[in-house]
């Protein structure tokens, strides 16, 4: 971290500092810490200390209000501060920080780096020993539940195998981790990196995935969204992580049989159609008519083979009925998966009809189900429309009125990319990395409008209204063998959320009073 107005006494207020976090000698310990201050006079750094006492090499000294001490030694450029006595006796070696993370260390004002390869030394013998115990507690824990069908038992263990392995090969496969901040006047930046080594499975994955210099939000219509964004993709990458995390789990339902027939085929279908995808782009639309629509109203378009993604999508969904006898059923509810094909032609596109159907008991547990349930998907159920717009571009979109389906058609075929140019969102993507394979804007203001709107109609009226704010930006790239997510957060954004909770922390002093929006 640079210390830019360091004080007088002995500190370098050009340097950096550093801290340092080591493994206790028994588990149960606290962490040993170390902590580098650069110091251009070490001594006139000591002499301001309270309580000095030096022995040879090492000083003591007490911090205010504190009464057991702490530790220090000139090491080289720095004054190295520790409670832990012992750890200034040892002849400091360093750390070897290279490739990305040394970068990362010089970028960011404040930077968090750690050695992989240390932690995976001592991580991975305790994790392998644990996963069969972990697994055998969950088979445990499924046939004592006695909503679980245990015909799928089986399937979901390999899904929690294939979770366990994806954890203990990152750990086999990583050399490095950083997560690094920058505050400018603009707003604050984050990057969090991790470093894999370039031959192995990992590194080559991650190496495989391409970026783009694309916006990716195009074929969205211009509206207000919760979350909005897009992702380019290579469907050969694509298929292989897919097989490599599906392989296990099918072979599981195949020997199922008939049960899990037509869940096998659904994630089939789910390949063949992700497999052929070169981009989408993804929206959460915010709903017009609070009380009147969904909660829930997807935006995705695809661009590719459309005509073998809108196969894969019609045969996906006629398969997934298998998906909900695996889901434990909440008291007093039922589903059920309904599609149609061709049930409606919107701007010259056939389209298919899908939906979940909700049933509900006579019961009071199950009527406040159904309250919920309405709230978020309709007085109808969660429904949506599917279909190819044209050779290369295939929409799916869920909730919404049809107003919402003819302007997201609209914009598909003409490629429109309206929001990706709002000065709000070009403010945010300046300050995030160019190059990216996924690109992710979070609206907060539009979430706690909505939320805001739901807890008037409900008897909560909070006369508090947020004001349009810049997104929250978020991008995951890579570089090389490297995958990193960045996110940007502007000033503009952090002031005015900060207005409005001074504004709410008054209304709550003060119930009854006047309030006034912002």
């Amino acid at each position: 971290m640079n210390i830019k107005d360091g004080p007088e006494g002995g500190l370098d207020g050009k340097g950096e500092v550093f801290v340092g976090i080591y493994e206790p000698p028994q588990p149960t310990d606290e962490p040993l810490i170390v902590a580098l201050l650069p110091v251009s006079d070490y001594k006139a750094f000591i002499g301001n200390l309270a309580n000095l006492k030096t022995e040879g090499e090492v000083s003591s000294f007490t911090l205010p209000d504190e009464q057991e001490p702490f530790y220090s030694a000139n090491w080289g450029k720095f004054a190295a501060i520790t409670p832990t006595k012992d750890l200034l006796s040892k002849k400091p070696e360093g750390v070897e920080v290279t490739g990305a993370a040394a970068k990362q260390l010089d970028a960011n004002d404040v930077t968090v780096f750690a050695n992989m390869k240390a932690i995976a030394a001592k991580a991975l013998p305790k994790f392998r020993e644990a996963k069969p115990m972990m697994l055998g507690g969950l088979d445990n824990e499924l046939k004592r539940n006695p909503q679980m069908n245990q015909k799928f038992t089986p399937v979901i263990k390999a899904v929690v195998n294939q979770v366990l392995n994806g954890a203990e090969q990152f750990l086999t496969d990583s050399q490095s981790a950083t997560w690094g901040i920058n505050i400018a006047a603009q707003g604050i930046t984050t990057s969090l990196q991790a470093e894999f080594i370039a031959d192995s499975y990992c590194g080559k994955t991650v190496a495989s995935i391409k970026n783009s210099s694309a916006p990716l939000t195009s074929g969205l219509p211009a509206r207000k969204y919760f979350a909005f964004g897009g992702a380019s993709m290579d469907p050969k990458t694509t298929n292989k992580i897919m097989e490599d995390v599906l392989g296990p789990i099918q072979k599981e339902l195949a020997a199922m049989g008939d049960d899990a027939k037509g869940l096998n085929t659904a994630i089939d279908s789910m390949k063949a159609g992700m497999s052929t995808v070169e981009s989408m782009s993804f929206g959460y639309a915010q709903p017009t008519a609070i009380g009147n629509q969904s909660v829930i109203q997807a935006i995705m378009i695809y661009e590719g083979d459309a005509k073998k993604i809108a196969e894969s999508q019609r045969a996906y969904m006629q398969a997934s009925s298998d998906m909900f006898k695996m889901m434990p059923q909440a008291p007093g509810m039922t589903t059920a998966m309904e599609m149609k094909p061709a049930a409606k032609t919107v701007e010259g596109v056939s389209l298919d009809s899908f939906g979940v159907k909700f049933t509900f008991d006579q019961t009071p547990e199950a009527a406040q189900i159904r309250q919920m349930v309405t709230m978020f998907y309709g007085p109808n159920g969660l429904n949506g429309y599917m279909g190819a717009i044209d050779d290369k571009r295939s929409l799916l979109i869920m909730g919404g009125d049809d107003d919402l389906l003819t302007s997201a058609i609209q914009s598909a075929k003409k490629k429109d990319d309206a929001l990706s140019q709002t000065d709000m969102v070009k403010a945010i993507s300046a300050q995030l990395p160019k190059e990216r394979a996924v690109v992710y804007y979070v609206a907060l203001d539009n979430i706690a409008t909505t939320v805001l709107d739901f807890m008037g109609q409900m008897g909560f009226k909070i006369p508090l209204r947020l004001p349009e704010m810049s997104p929250i930006g978020v991008t995951i790239g890579t570089d090389g063998s490297v995958i990193r997510i960045d996110t940007a957060i502007s000033s503009d954004m952090i002031e005015k959320m900060v207005s409005a909770g001074m504004q709410a922390a008054m209304m709550m002093q003060n119930p009854g009073g006047k309030r006034g929006g912002l």
